[in-house]
């Protein structure tokens, strides 16, 4: 208790001249009092004194909004969760002929946040290690943006105490996560990049996807209102998100907590939809990318005739790398439908040469940057080059045959002069087989029944 009385600000105290101590903090800190005062009681219920605190902590908030707007100066919110678990407490009972000095001490828990601060020290259970592994050994799966957002929203709420920033990434979570499903699914499907990206043009809300194109492959409830798992998400994240995005609303943290809530629901909901046998026949590389091995095993999903379709999905990446190339494509051609995708450097571009298995050839300029790539003509190419260069393909024209005997190759051809001619730009992977995303069946059929 000797600790705790010498953090007490000493203005709680019966005043003391202190001008000639020397000063007991080297730094610049601010120590602000908080009084609440109690009327007709003299015992106030833990929840009346929690809301006080709160109530002065807005009133604290408020005072470095004004200092931000006066200075500029970019001062972080106090919130609880900013603060140590618990600050030195005075209870005093002040009457007309006592000010109740020095009055009863005591600490009040600010909150039961333990994690900030401490470290993750128990060892991983056989799930939580898989799934370790799993994430890293590969990181750009596709719903890992999704899962990091998430953690993001977690850690500005539970960490920072950042209410705002909470709901807004629950959100953007939420909307990484949906869409990110539609476009698995889409892939899945067999729909082309280019048609994946239209859905997105025609319904841009995600209202108006989530009504419009997850019911039909997914079944169950996807009304945004009523009172199913997708209508409580949209209420508590995406409708408090939009009361933030377009009238500035300031959550509190049960309401940002809701919001995060909100996300896990949505996650719930999703995973229990396309784990169901009749659905996860048709979707099992989404499934698998979703909750991975151990999830569909907790689920008792892994039957003798299913472990044998998921054994090459698991052990085989091209697929992986596929579907991360279609997800790319799909992003590139929203840009490019929205002119916010930049015009390819012809410059910069790359001259790409294609030996077909049948031995046929073909040219192309591929745009890395922009994920374009526009067909040359082979004489056009060939005008780039200098005399060496041409010689030195013409010389390894049967070795890249034969290496294309299989599958095509792409050898990347360095250019002697500028630009040359060029068709027009469409999505790389239509030029440059190397880049494929369409989904492969041979050797990778989807269990049916």
């Amino acid at each position: 208790m000797q600790a705790l009385r010498q953090s007490i600000p000493n203005n709680l105290q019966p005043p003391v001249d202190r001008s000639h101590d020397e000063p007991r903090v080297p730094w610049h800190s601010t120590v602000i009092e908080a009084v609440a005062i109690f009327h007709d009681t003299l015992a106030p219920s833990e929840k009346a004194i929690s809301d006080a605190f709160d109530h002065a902590l807005e009133q604290i908030r408020q005072l470095q909004r004004a200092f931000y707007v006066a200075t500029k100066y970019p001062t972080p919110l106090v919130t609880r969760e900013q603060l140590p678990s618990f600050v030195p407490q005075l209870r005093r009972i002040v009457r007309a002929s006592n000010s109740g000095f020095p009055g009863q001490e005591g600490i009040f828990l600010v909150h039961f946040n333990t994690a900030r601060g401490s470290t993750f020290t128990e060892p991983l259970t056989d799930t939580e290690e898989r799934s370790f592994r799993a994430v890293l050994q590969a990181p750009d799966r596709p719903f890992f943006d999704y899962a990091d957002l998430r953690r993001d929203a977690v850690v500005a709420l539970e960490y920072y105490g950042n209410y705002r920033d909470a709901v807004l990434t629950a959100a953007t979570a939420s909307e990484v996560l949906l869409d990110t499903l539609l476009i698995c699914l889409d892939w899945e499907d067999q729909r082309t990049p280019e048609e994946a990206a239209q859905q997105f043009q025609d319904a841009r809300m995600i209202s108006s996807r989530v009504k419009a194109l997850y019911d039909r492959r997914l079944k169950g409830r996807w009304e945004i209102g009523g009172s199913g798992p997708i209508a409580t998400w949209y209420k508590d994240t995406m409708l408090l998100r939009n009361r933030i995005v377009h009238g500035g609303f300031s959550p509190s943290s049960e309401l940002a907590q809701k919001a995060i809530d909100g996300v896990a629901l949505l996650e719930s909901f999703v995973t229990d939809q396309l784990t169901k046998p009749q659905i996860l026949s048709s979707y099992l590389h989404t499934a698998y990318s979703l909750v991975g091995y151990p999830g569909l095993e907790r689920r008792n999903l892994l039957s003798k005739r299913r472990l044998e379709v998921l054994e090459p999905i698991i052990e085989d990446s091209d697929w992986s790398d596929r579907l991360t190339r279609y997800r790319t494509a799909v992003a590139m051609d929203r840009e490019r439908r929205d002119d916010a995708l930049p015009a390819p450097d012809v410059a910069s571009a790359r001259l790409q040469l294609i030996v077909n298995p049948d031995a046929n050839r073909s040219w192309a300029l591929w745009s890395k940057e922009t994920g374009l790539a526009a067909e040359v003509l082979e004489a056009e190419a060939l005008s780039t080059l200098s005399d060496e260069s041409r010689e030195n393909l013409d010389s390894h024209r049967e070795q890249f045959e034969r290496e294309a005997k299989e599958q095509a190759i792409v050898v990347d051809v360095k250019r002697n002069s500028g630009p040359v001619v060029q068709g027009e730009w469409v999505l790389e992977y239509h030029l440059i087989p190397t880049l494929s995303v369409m989904r492969a069946y041979e050797g990778d059929s989807t269990l049916k029944g």
